[in-house]
């Protein structure tokens, strides 16, 4: 399971370009030629992941049940798989049919640590990283923070924040009950993880724990490093 960004797709005459929000723009250009039911130049602003793209363009090929299909077990070539496929087959949307994205839910992963759950406009911190840098140590909150990303995208109103610290408690006070909205999200990714368990286990950038992972294999020789 990898980190998950809100995508916003934008279409033009075989061009695919997705401009990701992560705290910053990140824009992506793939060629593409829309099939005749997807209008060029429209811009989605509905929650998209990275994830939704196999999906969606796999269903405007031609296979738009292949996710569920690969649940229960697909050959394809020759090769039988049965896979979890994160994504979704968003090309109701693409086409106008719906105006609503059918993603939505994001999940962010700090390596193996699940930080935050972004449902509709409201993003829960399970984890946070002070100061918003990224080689801040984690930390864990006793209570989960919020953040409406419409009403403060650089979520800078946060109860921990120098500067809005005030404004972020008062918010977080006034909008406990935000947080259970994600509770059905999470548990059915809990329930994916312990249906298809990742196949390997993820890597790491923190040098504490590699040389902990060293001392391990010290104590362990023919240990797994995963």
């Amino acid at each position: 399971m990898m980190a998950r960004m809100n995508v916003r797709p934008f279409f033009a005459a075989g061009l695919l370009a997705l401009l990701a929000a992560c705290r910053a723009n990140e824009p992506r250009l793939y060629p593409f030629d829309p099939p005749p039911n997807i209008p060029p130049g429209q811009e989605l602003n509905g929650i998209q992941s990275h994830e939704d793209l196999f999906v969606t363009l796999a269903a405007a090929a031609g296979l738009p049940n292949l996710k569920d299909d690969l649940l229960k077990g697909y050959s394809m070539n020759g090769t039988s798989y049965k896979v979890h496929l994160d994504g979704y087959n968003n090309l109701a949307y693409w086409s106008s049919q719906s105006d609503k994205s059918a993603r939505r839910e994001i999940f962010y992963y700090d390596e193996t640590d699940l930080m935050a759950i972004r449902v509709d406009a409201w993003k829960m911190h399970i984890g946070v990283k002070h100061h918003g840098t990224w080689w801040d140590e984690k930390s864990y909150p006793s209570v989960p923070t919020v953040v409406n990303l419409l009403m403060d995208p650089m979520e800078k109103m946060t109860p921990d924040s120098e500067e809005w610290g005030y404004a972020g408690k008062k918010f977080l006070a006034q909008k406990l009950w935000a947080p259970t909205g994600a509770g059905p999200f999470l548990a059915a990714h809990l329930k994916s993880l312990a249906d298809f368990p990742p196949s390997q286990g993820a890597d790491t950038l923190s040098m504490k724990k590699a040389v902990e992972s060293a001392m391990k294999k010290l104590d362990s020789p023919r240990g797994s490093s995963n």
